[in-house]
């Protein structure tokens, strides 16, 4: 799991530049969560605190109206915005 771990953090264009021993400290902070079908991550409004990567399986974004916005999977990440923002909680 660790070294798919470091592949998705890698992988990923938000961290490309940071240094190795970087990129170790930020897949020793990470935690696994399972989600299994319509279980909700983030609902429309709420403030985000963690980013995500998708190992495997889906991820859809929906409006408040219910329309999908966005589907992710594989691969994917989100949530990044959360560690570069100045909200403070």
């Amino acid at each position: 799991m660790i070294h798919n771990t470091r592949q998705l953090v890698e992988n990923s264009p938000f961290f490309e530049n940071l240094p190795s021993h970087l990129i170790l400290r930020i897949i020793a902070s990470l935690s696994i969560e399972l989600y299994l079908e319509d279980d909700v991550i983030y609902t429309v409004g709420e403030i985000g605190t963690s980013i995500y990567f998708i190992t495997s399986g889906t991820v859809a974004f929906y409006s408040s109206s219910g329309k999908e916005l966005a589907h992710l999977t594989d691969g994917d990440y989100f949530g990044e915005i959360t560690i570069v923002s100045d909200v403070n909680y």
